[in-house]
């Protein structure tokens, strides 16, 4: 299980559907009654902004980041998501990507928000997991070097 108390950002580009994927996402997370959740929203007028304050938010203690709003020029699709996923990789926590390419929004895509809070502390509890295993693991591997060493 996730710890008790998480903090939750979101990079929200507003206006648009990010809004209402931030307020399906905060109605989740205010519905869980175990876990008590930290939520830290920014808002960002330009897709530019959104790689910038994901980074941010993350360094600053986040235990993930939700990424919302809509673009209507999909040829950024991949540039984005190649940021995301980097930032991810470099510091070890998720970030959920909700954003949306194209020009028209497909429906109750707004929902996304709620879906993607409930992942976020699903990935939480796999990184969690797998940093246990790692630590598991290389206390077996330094008991088997040493063993090597003695003879």
């Amino acid at each position: 299980m996730v710890k008790k108390n998480i903090k939750i950002g979101m990079a929200v580009l507003k206006p648009g559907i990010g809004e209402k994927q931030e307020e399906n996402a905060i109605q989740y997370l205010d519905s869980l009654q175990e876990i008590h959740t930290d939520v830290f929203v920014v808002a960002v007028t330009t897709m530019i902004e959104l790689p910038l304050v994901t980074q941010e938010l993350l360094g600053k203690g986040c235990d993930a980041v939700l990424v919302f709003g809509s673009c209507p020029l999909l040829d950024l699709r991949p540039v984005y998501e190649k940021h995301l996923i980097q930032i991810s990789l470099r510091t070890q926590k998720p970030i959920l990507n909700g954003l949306f390419f194209g020009k028209s929004t497909p429906s109750g895509f707004d929902k996304q928000g709620s879906i993607l809070a409930e992942e976020s502390l699903a990935l939480m509890n796999l990184l969690k997991d797998l940093k246990q295993m790692k630590k598991k693991r290389v206390s077996s591997t330094k008991k088997k070097k040493k063993k090597l060493f003695k003879k």
